[in-house]
Formats: C-alpha cells, structure tokens, sequence
C-alpha cells in the first residue's frame, strides 16, 4: 500500500529551508511529499539523501521574475506545462545517479 502523501505549504518559505523540511523528511523515511503553493523556486529537493516522490503545485514567475519567464516562453512556445490545477497529471520524470560513477568522475576534468 502506497504511504500518503505529506503536504508542505511553500507559501513564502525560501529554498533554503523548503529544502531542510524535505530533507529531513526524507531522512526519517517520507516517500511521498506534496509541495503546495510553490512560486518558482529553482532549487527544489537539493541534497536529499534517500529516495522520494515529490509533487510540486504551484505558479511559475514570482522568484525567477517575469523577464524570465517570458524569455522561457519565448524559448518553448509550444509548451503546454502551464496552469494545471492539483490533481491533473501532466507527466513524470524520474532522476537516478550511480553514486560511484559519480564520485569517481569529480576532480577527472
């Protein structure tokens, strides 16, 4: 049975610390975590030492800045990502690293 979901409400929290709450529930072992009101933030889920499924809702602009965002728009016209609500799926990415290879090829460059 799949483990409900914890939600955080992003509403004027940093990066910073979003980043320590997510962090420290995936340390106690949270798998699924919900992200609610998140205003662009780019740092989402830095460091985290386990694995987790985190779904993120909220409006892009506000911290990466409008000039930004129309640049990003300019940049993908055909992007439909935008404006969905909670509860339509959109898609999913899933992001794994093989820690070795990775500490293997820091300091190689």
């Amino acid at each position: 049975m799949k483990e409900s979901a914890i939600t955080i409400d992003a509403n004027g929290l940093h990066y910073r610390d979003l980043n320590f709450r997510l962090k420290e529930m995936v340390s106690a072992g949270s798998q699924h975590i919900e992200l609610r009101n998140v205003y662009g933030q780019r740092y989402i889920g830095t460091n985290l030492n386990g694995a987790a499924e985190i779904h993120i809702h909220g409006t892009p602009g506000n911290e990466i800045g409008n000039e930004n965002y129309e640049h990003i728009k300019k940049l993908y016209p055909d992007d439909k990502a935008i404006n969905y609500t909670v509860g339509e799926l959109r898609g999913i990415w899933s992001i794994s690293f093989n820690k070795q290879q990775l500490l293997n090829g820091i300091g190689s460059e």
